[in-house]
């Protein structure tokens, strides 16, 4: 695939050296499927194009994706890792000290589900996606606090998770586009773009 841009010189071909695509309300319709089109367009791209899927999914959930579309880089979890060609050349994790504290404070919230997202697995206290399969079950008196990526705050209580002072956790938390009882918590540096620069 070619496109054209106009310099000082005059009108010059070039052909795209990367590509990045985000998943859920960009790529995918809102079945979660590809349509055979896109797959088709990103296969007519040249191998030497890089192709990235940047998105919030942790790496279980964006595989298949990646390999549709034949990308060789994922940036997962909103950011905090980074995988290429199926290794892990960045990850940013929660700080393993403060999230127990942060922990202890939101699980005040009323009503509220939690969510830790590690590398591979998801940890959570909502019970629809444990009987779906999709998550494992929260213990939130004893859970592993190394690696987690990214953390699900699920609440009609926006006043009390908007009270809390993340940045003393050294996190960030934002309420998900698509459903704003959703906020979602990061170490405090994490995003896409810094992520895409990595």
């Amino acid at each position: 695939m070619l496109y054209l841009m106009t310099t000082k010189r005059g009108i010059v071909l070039m052909k795209y050296k990367c590509v990045v695509v985000d998943l859920d309300q960009t790529l995918l319709h809102e079945d979660k499927s590809l349509s055979r089109e896109t797959i088709e367009v990103f296969a007519q791209l040249p191998p030497e194009t890089e192709i990235v899927v940047a998105t919030g999914r942790a790496i279980p959930r964006t595989q298949r994706y990646a390999d549709l579309i034949h990308a060789r880089s994922m940036i997962c979890t909103n950011g905090s890792i980074i995988y290429h060609q199926g290794q892990v050349i960045h990850r940013t994790e929660i700080n393993s000290q403060k999230v127990i504290d942060l922990i202890q404070t939101v699980r005040k919230i009323e009503p509220v589900q939690l969510t830790l997202f590690y590398p591979t697995k998801g940890y959570t206290t909502n019970e629809y996606f444990i009987n779906k399969g999709e998550s494992l079950r929260l213990d939130l008196d004893h859970f592993e606090t190394h690696e987690i990526q990214k953390i699900f705050v699920v609440t009609s209580n926006h006043a009390a998770v908007e009270a809390i002072d993340f940045s003393s956790y050294g996190m960030k938390a934002v309420p998900l586009s698509e459903n704003p009882d959703i906020f979602v918590v990061t170490a405090e540096q994490v995003n896409k773009g810094t992520a895409l620069r990595a």
